[in-house]
């Protein structure tokens, strides 16, 4: 899938490289060689003194290779709960063509994972069979349970499910976010037409997603339970933007979409002071995602949808 775009890219390598050429045989660049250098150099100190780094972020399809840091970086996401985390990465790996790992330059390990699983097609795989056994237990009331049980694990009809796993390092960077997204939600799309088999390509046209993410409650907010039951647009907003502390700045546009969510206290929480750490479940229609995907294009950088 990501043929598309690394033509576009080569071609605006190729360009680069013409541009770069042209520069460094002009006739006047030895004259200004000495202004240039000194340019350069006052540049380079300031740039220390202001504490700003270079750092080049590339996107890869998951390969063999990235196990053991993909693992890393998953082996949480149960919020240190034992399940086959092995056999979660293998079936990422496996689907290459719809995921990403992203890794710093010169770097082995990845920084951030995206992928997403088709929960109807892969039902009866042990790490997703934890993963719904974990969410069921940790839904707050019967409420919630109900929830999960008729919108998701027994959903009856042909609409398809994707679980959307994504992971990163605490200190990865916000502008990641929006590239990360798009990426993943891009590549279903094109799954849809480019995979080679029409059961493939079935396997992702997917109508819904569900999301576990992390976010913070402040220790005196008793908003911590959840929304539970569905809500307008607005009451969603509105307690989204008052109460929570988003990780991940995606979560915040995904939250004011979806059709419904719940929180629940994290097992082990990496809490700061004030602030309490929480998981968050939420249920979004492909339109939904598609709203929110226009939102945060909006607040980091031109990857909008097609």
């Amino acid at each position: 899938m990501k043929e598309r775009e690394r033509d576009e890219n080569e071609n605006e390598e190729n360009e680069e490289e013409e541009s770069a050429s042209e520069v460094f045989d002009s006739d006047d660049f030895d004259s200004d060689s000495d202004d240039d250098d000194e340019e350069e150099e006052e540049k380079g100190e300031e740039d220390e003194e202001e504490g700003e780094v270079q750092t080049s972020f590339e996107f890869f399809d998951p390969t063999e290779g990235d196990f053991l840091g993909m693992k890393g970086l998953l082996n949480g996401y149960l919020d240190g709960e034992v399940y086959d985390c092995s056999g979660l990465v293998d079936h990422v790996i496996k689907q290459k063509t719809v995921g990403s790992v992203v890794r710093l330059e010169e770097q082995l390990d990845p920084i951030a994972v995206v992928s997403v699983i088709n929960l109807q097609k892969h039902q009866d795989t042990q790490f997703l069979g934890d993963i719904v056994t974990f969410l069921r237990k940790k839904a707050p009331t019967d409420k919630e349970k109900e929830m999960l049980a008729k919108d998701v694990f027994e959903r009856k009809g042909k609409e398809k499910i994707g679980l959307v796993v994504s992971e990163r390092v605490v200190n990865c960077p916000m502008e990641l976010s929006s590239p990360l997204n798009q990426a993943i939600f891009d590549e279903i799309e094109w799954a849809t037409e480019d995979e080679p088999t029409q059961e493939r390509r079935d396997e992702f046209k997917m109508d819904n997603f569900l999301l576990l993410s992390r976010v913070y409650f402040s220790e005196e907010d008793k908003v911590a339970k959840g929304k539970g039951k569905k809500k307008g647009k607005r009451q969603k907003t509105e307690a989204a933007a008052g109460d929570i502390v988003y990780v991940r700045p995606e979560d915040e546009y995904f939250h004011k979409e979806c059709d419904w969510s719940f929180t629940f206290p994290a097992n082990r929480a990496e809490n700061t002071p004030g602030l309490v750490q929480h998981r968050m479940v939420m249920w979004i229609k492909k339109e939904g995602v598609k709203r929110a995907r226009k939102e945060l294009d909006k607040l980091f950088g031109d990857f909008l949808p097609t």
